[in-house]
């Protein structure tokens, strides 16, 4: 053991300010991070045209690919760090810290070469038509280039809440939007460089919130810094499988895109697409609020989890099933009135996308009534170092649920069904995850039951 002392912000009682002070910022950090991309479709959108939005969405699966490995690293890696925090070995945390840094940014490098190398015939292989294929190549080549920096800012994300510095997390967000909001208006409305200008100010303002989170990490007096890494190929595997449910999801986003995008290809052709991306960005909008505020309290779980305070772990679960269902009444009513601003700002006078995202956002909005529950349930078991019922939930939900909807329910509803699929999926992605809730909830001890337990420690290889 570790017995270096430091001050914790993880180790406090847990009660609402704890979760307002973790998850505040952290909902208004994940607000931010979804502004990059929206700002860029409004700008791509009104100086560029639909066809330029469409193109974006075209590339979801390159997009959830790059950040879902962040995601991966970062969300599987701080459970276990925290959890190494709470049994007080902070040295083993901060060299795991560095050496899962380091892996996820060399898989950026791989990214950055590959798809640079075969830009063209990815674009192709998405479904971008000749329509369409001048503005998928122009910004999926800065995803690539940009790709070490988008992992590094998905790890320091969440790593600053690990770190007990969830306002540093929330400052970096900001600066890099500020600047990506800047540097679109120079590059798209101004320099006229169309969908490459947001992909270069997407990148941007990635390095300057990466960058600010590094100044934190190099200072040894954090909790949580770089340090000289020691690869330990067990401690990643763990955190690579642990985290494997986050890349599921993006990943599963990302193909469920796909297949939307060759829905409405065949339904209504390239409007459809459009029409799908501004329902998307609606989403954008509320979806990282959830995801916000279960980010926040995941190294709290994880903490509580590795310190073995049952106590706690069913008083944060409590909380936060309350706060769920309030939330998720209020974030239906939300999507429900701003879908016509939304629509407005997207359509670019467009009347045909226009017409196709009214009709479908009613329908699509009912989702919103399901996704904080299957965001959380994942979230949770990610927390409990449980990577694999994490991964179970996503898969199902996120694609199994999501790809037999969208084959089976346009040939009951034709273009509706399209629309129908992921409200449908959520619901039973909902039914899944509240069994699962009460199944494991005695064996983690979140259930009610107080009687204390030791720690959970490493294996003895690990120690």
């Amino acid at each position: 053991m570790d017995n270096h002392t430091t001050d914790n912000q993880l180790a406090r009682p847990f009660n609402l300010k704890t979760m307002a002070r973790f998850s505040l910022p952290t909902m208004a950090m994940m607000v931010m991070l979804s502004l990059y991309t929206i700002v860029d479709g409004l700008f791509v959108s009104n100086f560029v045209g639909t066809d330029a939005l469409s193109s974006i969405n075209i590339l979801m699966l390159v997009i959830a690919l790059i950040n879902g490995v962040g995601i991966m690293f970062a969300s599987g890696g701080s459970a276990i760090v925290a959890r190494k925090q709470g049994q007080g070995m902070n040295q083993r945390a901060n060299e795991l810290f560095t050496s899962i840094i380091l892996t996820a940014m060399g898989l950026g490098c791989i990214f950055l070469i590959v798809g640079c190398s075969l830009n063209t015939q990815i674009c192709q292989l998405l479904g971008a038509t000749d329509r369409l294929l001048p503005y998928c190549t122009d910004y999926a080549l800065f995803l690539y280039l940009f790709a070490p920096i988008t992992i590094f800012k998905s790890l320091s994300d969440t790593f600053l809440i690990t770190a007990g510095k969830p306002n540093m997390a929330l400052v970096a967000s900001i600066a890099g939007g500020v600047t990506n909001v800047l540097l679109d208006y120079l590059f798209i409305g101004v320099l006229g460089t169309g969908v490459m200008g947001a992909a270069i100010a997407t990148g941007l303002g990635q390095v300057v919130s990466g960058g600010i989170a590094l100044i934190v990490f190099l200072n040894h007096k954090n909790v949580l810094h770089l340090t000289k890494p020691v690869f330990r190929i067990r401690s990643l595997l763990e955190t690579v499988t642990n985290g494997s449910s986050e890349l599921v999801t993006s990943l599963a986003s990302g193909i469920t895109s796909l297949l939307f995008n060759y829905s409405m290809l065949r339904y209504v052709g390239e409007d459809g697409v459009a029409a799908m991306t501004i329902a998307n960005y609606s989403i954008f909008l509320i979806l990282p609020m959830f995801m916000g505020m279960f980010m926040g309290v995941a190294p709290l779980v994880s903490y509580n989890y590795g310190k073995g305070d049952k106590k706690q772990l069913h008083k944060i679960f409590r909380t936060c099933c309350v706060i769920l269902a309030i939330f998720s009444g209020i974030f239906f009513a939300l999507l429900e009135l701003i879908a016509p601003l939304m629509i407005q700002m997207f359509a670019n006078g467009n009347e045909a996308v226009a017409q196709l995202a009214r009709h479908g956002m009613v329908i699509f909005s009912f989702c919103m009534l399901f996704l904080g529950l299957n965001i959380f349930s994942s979230s949770f078991f990610t927390s409990l170092s449980n990577g694999l019922l994490s991964a179970v939930l996503s898969f199902s939900k996120n694609l199994i649920f999501v790809v037999a909807g969208i084959f089976l329910l346009p040939l009951m509803f034709d273009l509706n069904g399209i629309w129908l699929t992921i409200p449908v999926s959520e619901f039973f992605g909902a039914i899944l995850s509240v069994t699962f809730l009460l199944i494991y909830r005695k064996k983690y001890g979140y259930g009610g039951k107080y009687v204390e337990t030791p720690p959970v420690l490493d294996s003895a290889s690990e120690m």
